[in-house]
């Protein structure tokens, strides 16, 4: 009769953390509902070694959420001054133009790069090398900010195994 108890009593507990776990919040199962930015993937970041005080930074962002988002500004350890820029041409001349936001479809990426897209590093406060590296933010509509290290590259182009490789 004993033994018997003890195996109800066992049922009953593991039953019990059964529903327990069923009911819980399933915020602690999935990182990316605690942590909004992991919503927005990095999937490249590059800067090109800037010959000057102005520098470009070129990013690809991922959403894995299923609302779409607007990317509205950027910050850097290396200056006050980074603004959202658009490369177009205007009757037959190459010119850049800033832009309030950049949209981020759900589901989408956004792609910064050469002769689109980019962010510029305006009045860069100490020299950027090859090897070296920028602490961004980019602040986004709906999911906040996303902080990352981007890799200052060679002025030659994106660094192997960014987003040209794909």
């Amino acid at each position: 009769m004993n033994r018997i108890l003890r195996y109800a009593a066992a049922a009953c507990g593991i039953a019990l953390l059964l529903v327990a776990s069923a009911c819980a919040d399933d915020t602690a199962a999935d990182p990316t509902a605690t942590h909004e930015g992991d919503l927005i993937e990095v999937v490249s970041a590059y800067i090109p070694a800037p010959p000057t005080h102005t520098a470009a930074a070129y990013v690809v962002f991922r959403n894995h959420s299923d609302e779409a988002d607007r990317l509205l500004s950027a910050s850097a350890d290396v200056t006050d001054t980074v603004e959202l820029h658009q490369t177009s041409m205007d009757g037959g001349t190459m010119t850049m133009i800033h832009v309030d936001a950049i949209d981020l479809p759900a589901g989408g990426e956004l792609l910064m790069e050469p002769g689109g897209y980019h962010v510029m590093l305006i009045e860069v406060t100490r020299e950027l090398h090859e090897g070296d590296s920028v602490q961004m933010t980019f602040t986004f509509e709906h999911h906040g900010t996303v902080d990352f290290s981007v890799p200052v590259v060679a002025s030659s182009g994106e660094p192997a195994g960014g987003h040209g490789a794909h």
